[in-house]
């Protein structure tokens, strides 16, 4: 049986993107998966709730050490690159029809990390 960070890795792969929202899993596109992978998203929920939080963490760390507290804004990666075309440019991921640059989980994060520059800017 396959755990729950395997089974996140191995949807990304194929490029269904998968996200938290409000306590539920939520996939695109809605087609791609298996009745047997939407069990195994089932049996699994609390385990991958946990696996994208922590993911999305470090997707943010990562981005926000690399912001200035002043000065130009580089390319926020989370890992080197450059990364092929059809992948996201900060992480490598394989992207889905809906994103262009960045994948989700990296989008989110890049602003996380922005806002947080952008605040601390701002206090006097």
């Amino acid at each position: 049986m396959i755990d729950a960070p395997e089974l996140a890795r191995s949807l990304r792969v194929r490029g269904v993107a998968l996200a938290a929202a409000g306590g539920a899993l939520r996939f695109f596109p809605a087609d791609a998966l298996s009745d047997a992978e939407r069990a195994d998203l089932a049996i699994h929920r609390d385990a991958l709730l946990a696996v994208l939080a922590e993911d999305q963490a470090r997707r943010e760390r990562t981005m926000r050490a690399q912001a200035p507290e002043e000065g130009p804004v580089p390319f926020l990666m989370v890992t080197e690159g450059p990364h092929p075309p059809g992948h996201c440019a900060s992480c490598g991921a394989a992207l889905v029809p809906s994103e262009r640059y960045r994948c989700g989980p990296c989008a989110w994060a890049a602003w996380t990390a922005l806002a947080g520059v952008t605040s601390a800017r701002d206090t006097p």
